[in-house]
């Protein structure tokens, strides 16, 4: 992988949480970190990170981090959406890393993932996505339009990101798993040589953005 992308996901990997939130004496354990004007980091303490966008009429959430983690990362959440309302969760995979306490979730937040994601989650006997997508979804936040792809199989075969075009923010998932190697799921349909493909069109996509921003599921 060449700079920019590169770069960015180094840069993402080892940057720092700059805010702890608290709520009253009870310390958080959920990291915000603001990354654009619309877009923030909100990081867990089990190594799991999330993406969280603000459109003027609704938010967006990327994943979700360990369940005992849940009712604090609606604390952060909400705390900086500032009174718009949460509406979209978006599942990059079905492992339970990002997929965590899905059935515990808030009915007026829909939940959107691909459908060979929401196909493993039938198997496994677990919640499922209330929408699934085929191949790319559009979801307009008001203001701000969030961009969900799948791009072929990777670790996993729903494998999917969100792009954030305004704010130059790409949540990759688990396709970039910073300080380890890759987890490939083969049971799942998961392959490695599509994933190498995968990183390979990214490259080609973005790589004259000097601006991008990317983020994956662990840091």
């Amino acid at each position: 992988m060449r700079a920019p992308l590169a770069a960015a996901c180094v840069l993402l990997a080892t940057m720092p949480a700059f805010a702890l939130w608290t709520y009253g004496a009870e310390p958080l354990a959920v990291e915000a970190v603001a990354l654009r004007s619309h877009t923030w980091l909100l990081r867990g303490q089990g190594g799991y990170q999330t993406v969280l966008a603000r459109g003027d009429r609704s938010g967006l959430l990327v994943d979700l981090l360990q369940p005992k983690e849940r009712h604090h990362l609606l604390r952060a959440a909400e705390a900086r959406l500032d009174g718009v309302p949460l509406r979209h969760l978006v599942l990059t995979s079905h492992r339970k890393g990002t997929t965590g306490s899905l059935g515990e979730w808030p009915a007026s937040a829909q939940s959107v993932a691909h459908r060979a994601t929401a196909a493993a989650l039938r198997r496994a006997d677990r919640p499922r996505p209330d929408l699934e997508f085929p191949g790319s979804l559009t979801i307009h936040l008001g203001g701000l339009d969030a961009g969900l792809w799948h791009k072929g199989t990777e670790h996993t075969r729903g494998a999917a990101m969100l792009y954030l075009a305004e704010d130059q923010v790409l949540a990759v998932g688990e396709l970039v798993t910073p300080g380890r190697h890759p987890e490939v799921e083969p049971g799942d349909g998961g392959n490695l040589r599509q994933w190498i493909q995968v990183l390979k069109q990214l490259v080609r996509d973005f790589q004259s953005n000097e601006t991008l921003l990317v983020v994956p599921a662990q840091g």
